[in-house]
């Protein structure tokens, strides 16, 4: 008798715990279902980042005796003081035996440290620039935008 009184008590004590997590409904259990998620914002598209074409050997940085180094260096206006930049070769072209180095920092226009705020980038090379071109990709927090790249340095021809 007191075995059957267990054996009762645990076939209800399994039973009670399907209940718990389920309902029984025709012999099969069917799950609690689970609760609604909130709803994820959809992603926005992160518009910070600029893709630079075309850097060629118009963005070759001079000595001041008028030696072409081997280095590119371009400005652009972007109307920010942050020193905080970043610039990476595009995947296409990384990685490059031809690029040695890729800089970037916050530079005024002129390099007396005068005019609109910008990003200054070099991109340090192998050897001497002879043919072909660059791209990269820029950012620059606080940047209101990208003005065109120009070439930048004391001795630019």
């Amino acid at each position: 008798m007191r075995r059957s009184m267990l054996i009762a008590v645990a076939l209800a004590a399994v039973f009670m715990s399907l209940v718990g997590v389920g309902t029984v409904a025709g012999g099969r259990v069917k799950p609690t279902p689970m609760p609604t998620l909130p709803p994820v914002a959809p992603l926005t598209v992160f518009q910070g980042i600029k893709t630079v074409d075309n850097i060629d050997a118009s963005f070759v940085e001079y000595a001041a005796d008028g030696t072409a180094l081997d280095a590119l260096t371009l400005w652009m206006e972007t109307d920010s003081a942050s020193r905080a930049c970043l610039a990476t070769m595009t995947e296409e072209q990384a990685p490059t035996p031809m690029v040695t180095d890729l800089y970037c920092h916050m530079r005024t226009k002129n390099v007396d440290g005068t005019g609109p705020f910008g990003m200054w980038v070099e991109i340090g090379l192998a050897g001497p620039m002879l043919a072909g071109s660059f791209s990269v990709n820029v950012y620059q927090e606080g940047a209101k935008g990208y003005g065109p790249p120009m070439p930048w340095g004391p001795y630019q021809h």
